[in-house]
């Protein structure tokens, strides 16, 4: 039986949304303090500038898809139709169908179904739960009565999914009762993330503050901004440790302000502008040497639902973002600290282990404080889905 449990600090709020609001504020000086370490990620990694590469790319592509709108209910829109309407709270008819309708229907009309149906299908569950849970996961107002807005979903779940698996294919499977079900790629993606979404965060690792201020005004002299963004030098030693063929990368915030706009690196180029001896005022303690570094960074965006794979179709949605930042060197030429030379950098970076796909699910907390019943979920199907659907 798998009970999840939230770890407390700067993921929690990170399972709602794409871009989200947070009290806290960032306050980076050129060296890196505790929350900037990049011993958060790994004690392991290298430091000395001259033997971390230039370059580097992920073996695996990050796959672009949905972040699974909060106000259509998640997992359970109808998103196939594109009818927009068609969320988990309404349904035509109110309720799933039941075993003796869903043997009647086309392969069209199932087709139309949403993921959380599709899978309960698929497991003979029609008694819905993972429908119920995406009513539950999801809301159309807030605590406070105020609309939730469109930007809101399940964007660290779906990051982190397509970060860890291969890209799924479309397959139609059939289940116990001898119907068969049709899946889209997304369809299994969605899957994917709820089985993030129900066992949360395993292991997480973060470097860096956010920012709370709606239209940040950079100052790229003094580290006292409280929107510079995470450490530099802390930054350039995540890419260049973590960006690599045998490694699963990370996840930044690309929005340096009060939005949180979570995006799956995928590769780098970077290019050294020019080198100085010794220490600019406010630079680390013990700098000798300073680089100044132009990287272009690579990261995938998210993009609406799809029957096919967008890898396939070799039309997955990415953009490169161009940072400029200096590098602080000690005698050895390992990196201390640095300092963004340009209003484009991301506010922080987190990472975590890959999420379950087995066992049971009875419990998830989508908050410090709200806990969601479960009615037994198994992730066992979700590993079952997702594996027939790599193997087309």
């Amino acid at each position: 039986m798998l009970k999840h449990r939230l770890k407390t600090g700067a993921l929690i709020a990170l399972l709602a949304s794409c871009k989200i609001a947070n009290k806290s504020t960032s306050h980076v000086t050129d060296s890196w303090d505790q929350k900037n370490n990049p011993n958060n990620f790994d004690p392991r990694f290298e430091y000395r500038f001259a033997q971390l590469p230039t370059s580097g790319k992920l073996a695996h592509e990050p796959w672009s898809d949905s972040y699974w709108q909060e106000n259509l209910g998640g997992i359970g829109v109808r998103w196939v139709s594109g009818r927009p309407t068609q969320d988990v709270w309404s349904y035509d008819p109110p309720s799933p169908p039941n075993l003796d309708a869903v043997k009647k229907m086309s392969l069209t009309d199932l087709m139309f179904l949403s993921p959380a149906e599709k899978y309960d299908i698929y497991m003979g569950r029609f008694d819905y739960p993972t429908v119920d849970y995406a009513k539950r996961r999801n809301h159309k107002v807030d605590a406070q009565g105020k609309p939730v807005p469109d930007w809101k979903g399940a964007c660290p779940a779906w990051t982190v999914s397509a970060l860890y698996f291969d890209e799924p294919k479309e397959v139609m499977p059939q289940n116990e009762q001898g119907v068969f079900i049709p899946f889209g790629s997304s369809d299994i993606k969605a899957l994917l993330v709820t089985a993030r979404d129900l066992t949360g965060t395993k292991h997480p690792r973060y470097a860096g503050y956010r920012c709370d201020v709606i239209d940040p005004k950079f100052n790229n002299v003094s580290s006292k901004n409280p929107c510079n963004g995470m450490n530099a030098g802390s930054f350039h030693t995540l890419l260049t440790n973590l960006v690599r063929p045998n490694k699963h990368g990370f996840i930044i915030d690309r929005d340096p302000g009060q939005e949180i706009w979570n995006q799956p690196v995928y590769s780098y180029q970077a290019q050294v502008i020019s080198e100085n001896q010794g220490a600019s005022p406010g630079a680390a303690a013990d700098t000798q040497k300073e680089i100044h570094i132009k990287s272009d960074v690579t990261y995938t965006l998210e993009l609406k639902p799809s029957w096919f794979s967008h890898l396939v179709k070799k039309n997955n949605l990415t953009k490169t973002e161009t940072y400029l930042y200096r590098l602080e060197l000690d005698a050895q030429g390992k990196i201390l600290g640095g300092m963004w030379e340009s209003p484009t950098r991301p506010d922080f970076a987190w990472m975590q282990d890959a999420p379950e796909l087995s066992g049971e699910v009875t419990e998830m907390w989508y908050d410090q404080n709200t806990k969601i019943d479960v009615n037994h979920i198994s992730l066992d199907g979700i590993q079952e889905l997702y594996l027939k659907s790599i193997k087309q």
